[in-house]
């Protein structure tokens, strides 16, 4: 059953799901805030200890700023943002969540991130999704202190080469890199994915030169960038 909400909760002192402290494991939100003019603003849900699992999907949230997250839940494991419209993060966002398994952070305008937006160490992450956004860049220091990264999910964004400084700290531990419908340029700035070890699957396709074009990651060798 779909439900238009124009809030959860405007007071402080009542969260929402107020008495499921010790119970409430997990919660799902689907095409609730869907209305521009009443978008999911606020999100106060530290005071749920047990909750491991969060979905938010379909959801306007054109900002998701620190205090959603700064104080909890501690315990989540899996949190997914999924086409959420946001324009905005916290400079923090969710370095609090040391316990994430599964982050996902999907379909917004999202331009610009930094490490510390998410946890560090990020001892447990073992997958990042980012599809369907607007980045083309990712910092240096994106996967430092990674240790558990198996996948990582980058399409649908703007990205025209894949930076080996990026990805040198977790490159020999990644099972599969998804990077289709990203305007990729398989020049020699992405010769060195083909100098080590490949991905179990690296996912996506050139847009140039013209003499790669269309040709997919994972059938490149080292020598057509020759």
């Amino acid at each position: 059953m779909f439900t238009n909400l124009t809030r959860l909760s405007d007071d402080l002192n009542k969260p929402p799901f107020l008495g499921l402290e010790s119970s409430l494991e997990a919660i799902e939100i689907q095409d609730g805030f869907t209305d521009e003019e009443f978008p999911l603003v606020r999100l106060s849900l530290s005071h749920l200890k047990k909750m491991t699992l969060l979905q938010l999907e379909g959801n306007i949230m054109p900002t998701i700023s620190n205090d959603w997250f700064e104080s909890g839940p501690y315990r989540l494991r899996e949190l997914y943002l999924l086409d959420t419209y946001a324009k905005q993060l916290g400079s923090h966002v969710f370095s609090s969540l040391s316990e994430l398994r599964k982050l996902s952070l999907t379909g917004g305008y999202i331009s610009e991130l930094t490490r510390n937006m998410f946890p560090s160490p990020a001892i447990y992450l073992e997958s990042l999704d980012l599809n369907n956004n607007k980045l083309a860049i990712l910092p240096n220091d994106m996967f430092y202190r990674m240790p558990s990264l198996k996948e990582v999910f980058l399409e649908n964004n703007d990205f025209t080469k894949i930076d080996e400084v990026v990805f040198a700290p977790v490159w020999s531990q990644i099972s599969h890199v998804f990077l289709y419908g990203n305007p990729l340029n398989c020049n020699a700035d992405m010769k060195w994915i083909y100098k080590y070890r490949i991905p179990e699957s690296i996912q996506g396709h050139c847009a140039s030169p013209q003499s790669l074009r269309y040709r997919s990651l994972s059938n490149l060798t080292i020598t057509d960038f020759e």
